[in-house]
Parts: structure tokens; C-alpha cells; sequence
């Protein structure tokens, strides 16, 4: 009798582990059709780019000053960034 009872326990747990699993999320908030990736455009998401160009320009502007910015280019960069913090990019 204990086998009967944990056999239909067993297969009472392996049939409820076995129900479907919800449907994927889509992102594009659609429920039939799964979109693609969609390419940000908020404010962070364009602050983010702003600061990469920043750092890159300021990696460029250090080679070309021989490692070490000069005072000027350290100003320039530093009103730069205070632009993107206030929210001008």
C-alpha cells in the first residue's frame, strides 16, 4: 500500500513539475510576436555615449600632448564634462 501512495505522489509531482512554462517575454510588448533588440534612446543611454566620446577624445588629446594634458585641454575636458553632468550633450 505504501508503494501505491508514493507512486501516485511521485507521479502527482512529476505531472504538476510538468506544465507548461509561461510564454517568453518579448520585448517589444507585443504578446504574439518576439521583436528584436530595440536600440535605446533615452537620456541616459545618450549621456552614456557623450561621457565614451568624452573619454576618447580626452585619451586622444593626452597622446597628442605627449601623456600629460596640458592645462588648457584639461579645462576644455573638465567644461566638457560639466556640460554632460548638467545635461547639455
Amino acid at each position: 500500500m505504501k508503494t501505491v501512495f508514493a507512486a501516485l505522489v511521485l507521479g502527482g509531482l512529476t505531472l504538476a513539475t510538468a506544465a507548461p512554462a509561461a510564454p517568453p517575454a518579448t520585448m517589444g510588448g507585443a504578446t504574439d510576436v518576439l521583436t528584436g533588440p530595440t536600440i535605446p534612446n533615452g537620456h541616459a543611454y545618450r549621456k552614456q555615449i557623450a561621457l565614451r566620446d568624452l573619454s576618447q577624445e580626452g585619451r586622444a588629446l593626452r597622446a597628442a600632448d605627449g601623456g600629460k594634458l596640458t592645462p588648457e585641454h584639461l579645462a576644455y575636458l573638465q567644461q566638457k564634462l560639466n556640460d554632460i553632468r548638467a545635461g547639455n550633450y
